[in-house]
């Protein structure tokens, strides 16, 4: 029954026109991919000055460096476990 629903559910998707929010996708995807790039790109441009403010070691700047993928891998597996309702859930 439930998947009868769901392919009623996928046809009807189908079937429906492309709107405005659709080609505004794309922008808002490539936005995200821009912010991203220019947040590493800030890291990267800041850790030598970084080193020169403060002794760090090139260990102690390879965590500061690693610390932003790793807050984004972090943020989007709660993001997808607060939209879901539970971890991994398909």
């Amino acid at each position: 029954m439930r998947e009868a629903s769901m392919a009623s559910v996928a046809a009807r998707l189908d079937r429906l026109p492309l709107s405005r929010p659709h080609y505004a996708l794309p922008m808002i995807g490539g936005l995200g991919y821009t912010f991203d790039g220019m947040d590493a790109a800030v890291v990267a441009f800041l850790l030598p000055s970084a080193q020169t403010a403060w002794p760090l070691s090139n260990g102690e700047l390879g965590l500061i460096g690693s610390a932003t993928p790793f807050g984004c891998l972090i943020g989007a597996t709660l993001a997808d476990c607060s939209a879901t309702g539970s971890a991994g859930a398909a």
